[in-house]
């Protein structure tokens, strides 16, 4: 999901010629790492994750064993506390993230130069990820995610170390089988009314008529964007929410054709409309005995490269914030 960088697997495993379950006990316990690849005929593997597992259910004599776990974010750094490990004091920001994730044993990772020279220190019951998730609050445009090889970023969004977000078409009732879509025009806007108060500027704007269907003639957005922004970057918040807002209001579910490759952030085209619908805000594969394919979710007001409505608006907020 969008919401959180912390990815789950739910499992059942067969128990081929007794490997992996025991009559005493399972080969497969809690902490123990599943790497999972595909590959379709002569294809080359494609990675769908890496995984620490949290649970493990067993069943003798049906041989049924079911794991349950999450990726390195959820298990590594989301359980584990800082504990008497609490202070960094090295010359870099990059340095100092760099020695949070060796003490929270992550192997694979790669972290951007902010160009910061900040110490961090934080209280020892605090968990890893909150601790790393409050520093890149500060950063504008940094997150931290796990690739689907299981390689940990810490970094701006645009680094291209992150997986790459594309473009996948699908065809209704023939490529995705199955789908939803819920209206609601809690994100739509008749105007817009961006304003700074140093330097003091605001800019009115107009939107033109949606899509979907007309908005009240008085429904008005203020956004107050930090003191210091210049005329040229309110106007440039502006014209991104006008984006976003013209195209905001439809949340869309499929089934599909198994895309084993879709990531967050992928744009989704219909072939019969011959457009973009949105940006896919969660995922999820499900494959075995009982078939293969992947279920999504679709963000009308996002285009790939660009925040959704409600991420661009918590952006100014959050700059707000900090500045204030």
């Amino acid at each position: 999901s969008k919401d959180t960088s912390v990815t789950s697997a739910s499992v059942n495993l067969q128990n081929i010629n007794g490997f992996l379950l025991k009559r005493s006990r399972s080969v497969v316990a809690p902490n123990a790492k599943l790497e999972f690849y595909i590959s379709f005929g002569d294809s080359e593997e494609i990675s769908i994750g890496l995984f620490f597992v949290d649970r493990v259910s067993t069943s003798i004599p049906e041989n049924n064993l079911s794991v349950s776990a999450r990726n390195s974010i959820g298990k590594l750094l989301k359980e584990q506390t800082f504990d008497e490990n609490y202070t960094f004091n090295k010359g870099t920001l990059q340095e100092n993230l760099e020695d949070i994730l060796n003490l929270a044993g992550i192997e694979n990772y790669f972290i951007g130069d902010s160009g910061k020279a900040w110490k961090l220190n934080f209280e020892p019951q605090t968990s890893i990820l909150d601790g790393i998730t409050e520093v890149i609050k500060l950063l504008n445009n940094w997150q931290i995610a796990e690739n689907a090889d299981g390689v940990i970023g810490i970094s701006r969004t645009d680094d291209a170390r992150f997986d790459v977000a594309s473009t996948y078409l699908f065809e209704r009732d023939k490529t995705c089988f199955n789908y939803s879509t819920e209206y609601s025009d809690e994100q739509t806007y008749n105007r817009i009314c961006v304003s700074c108060k140093e330097p003091a500027n605001q800019l009115l704007l107009e939107l033109p008529p949606h899509k979907l269907w007309v908005s009240p003639m008085h429904k008005t957005l203020y956004v107050n964007v930090p003191d210091g922004t210049s005329l040229a970057e309110l106007t440039d918040y502006a014209n991104n929410l006008v984006t976003s807002i013209s195209n905001a209001g439809r949340i869309e579910t499929f089934a599909s054709k198994f895309t084993p490759q879709m990531v967050i952030g992928d744009e989704i085209k219909m072939v019969e409309d011959d457009v973009v619908i949105g940006t896919v805000t969660s995922v999820k594969h499900t494959l075995g005995n009982k078939g293969f394919y992947t279920e999504f979710t679709v963000d009308s007001s996002g285009r790939k490269g660009k925040p959704l409505l409600k991420d661009y608006l918590n952006k100014i907020i959050g700059n707000k914030t900090l500045n204030g």
